[in-house]
């Protein structure tokens, strides 16, 4: 289908949905439509009324405490066992008797919610029908319901319960596939709504919307703690948790119903995402390179596996020779691992960290740190420790010239030209008819011995 045809059926159908929404949007209507022509068509469907909407009798009205027609339902567990105890149902007869009739077409707000199996997004994106008052009264009452169950029932869970059987991540009913179709496809079309809204009304549409979000969010926390107890062997599974919780809202926004993904399956690469980049940033108090971090991991898992082999915790020479032999995908220079495994065993700051897992003991930051009698030859000279310095220099027992040229390099002979100074390279050579690399191999090659002797 070209551009042109898919534009023509977006506008004649548009046209054909008079206001009164006597005529129907159809779900092949909508799979006929490219994404960007899907869009366009929401957003022509989706203005704000030239009547406005009444938000004041939306509050007073939907959100009564005796309009809640959410219930779990027990009996409808069918294996009388398991972690799942039922399903939630709605009271229609109790809605039926309701003071709503006036606000919310009932019959289509009954059929939204007895279907079940087998529903795309394009069928329930159909059944709002292109309705700026349907689509926000009804997702006021049945996210309004959502939320005031699930209030009730973490308020039960914590109630008369002993500590370690109180569970606020799973729950003990599921979140069907047509609920978690029918939030995200009213989240779409409410976005869109308040895309072409003034801003002085936009605040009901945005608090729907943060309702729609934290019960998607409510439901898919056991997802989250899924992905999250996978790397908590490494780092805190509550510091893994919060880092997948905080980024949900990101993964909500940049889902798109258009592609027609299971949000399980999309919001899963993105959390797992999450957790392993945080797990990088945070292997150990001492920063590692991203690039090294994949690379270490592998090593690590070496070293685990010899470490059976052998009966014993292999030394890092060990384990390079091993992942050499496994062919196993390690850095060009073993120095460069070396230092990131250095690193990452530095886990707290003044004792075992607290997580250990199986690969190695964790070395306290403190025992990592240099102490007060690691002074390097270097730091002696800037801060002029004289007696140490004097004591270097007679172990070292360099040839005249170059310890002279280390001295005036390091100010310990005072520059007779700029005071206060040291010598720059350039002024040594030219005192001593050198070049200037020769004055940089001799401080390398004279600092290299102080090291030696230090």
């Amino acid at each position: 289908m070209t551009d042109v045809q898919e534009y023509t059926i977006s506008t004649e159908k548009i046209s054909k949905i008079d206001r009164d929404f006597s005529s129907s949007l159809t779900p092949e209507d909508i799979e006929s439509l490219s994404s960007e022509y899907r869009k366009l068509l929401r957003s022509e469907l989706y203005q704000f009324p030239s009547e406005s909407l009444n938000f004041e009798g939306y509050n007073n009205e939907i959100y009564k405490p005796e309009n809640i027609f959410l219930y779990f339902d027990e009996s409808s567990n069918q294996d009388k066992g398991g972690r799942y105890k039922g399903v939630l149902q709605w009271d229609f007869e109790k809605l039926e008797n309701s003071d709503l009739k006036g606000l919310i077409n009932i019959e289509r707000l009954k059929y939204l919610l007895t279907i079940k199996n087998n529903i795309s997004y394009e069928k329930f994106e159909a059944l709002f029908n292109g309705d700026p008052k349907f689509l926000l009264t009804s997702m006021s009452l049945i996210s309004n319901n959502y939320i005031s169950f699930l209030n009730k029932y973490d308020e039960e869970q914590s109630r008369n319960k002993e500590i370690d059987d109180i569970d606020f991540i799973k729950l003990g009913f599921l979140f069907t596939e047509s609920e978690e179709k029918l939030f995200l496809v009213s989240r779409t079309l409410i976005k869109t709504l308040i895309e072409n809204t003034p801003e002085k009304d936009q605040d009901y549409m945005s608090n729907v919307i943060k309702d729609i979000d934290s019960i998607i969010y409510r439901f898919n926390t056991g997802l989250i703690a899924k992905v999250a107890g996978k790397y908590q062997k490494f780092l805190s599974f509550d510091n893994f948790f919060q880092q997948s919780a905080s980024n949900f809202k990101i993964i909500l926004d940049k889902f798109d119903i258009d592609r027609g993904l299971r949000f399980s399956t999309y919001s899963y690469w993105w959390l797992r995402k999450d957790v392993i980049d945080y797990y990088k940033d945070n292997l150990s108090l001492i920063k590692i390179p991203k690039y090294l971090v994949d690379d270490l991991t592998r090593f690590r898992k070496a070293e685990f596996k010899l470490k059976k082999i052998l009966r014993r915790k292999p030394n890092f020479d060990e384990t390079w020779d091993y992942c050499q032999d496994q062919n196993i995908s390690l850095p060009v220079f073993k120095k460069t691992l070396l230092k990131a495994y250095k690193a990452s065993s530095v886990m707290s700051y003044n004792k075992s960290n607290l997580y250990n897992n199986d690969f190695e003991e964790f070395e306290p930051l403190l025992n990592s740190l240099k102490t007060e009698s690691s002074i390097t030859p270097e730091s002696a000279m800037i801060n002029l420790n004289k007696e140490y310095v004097e004591a270097l220099f007679q172990r070292a027992k360099l040839n005249p010239r170059d310890e002279r040229i280390v001295r005036m390099k390091y100010k310990l002979i005072p520059n007779e030209n700029k005071r206060n100074s040291d010598y720059s390279n350039n002024e040594i050579a030219k005192k001593f008819g050198l070049s200037k690399d020769d004055v940089r191999s001799i401080l390398n090659r004279s600092l290299k011995r102080l090291y030696e002797v230090a």
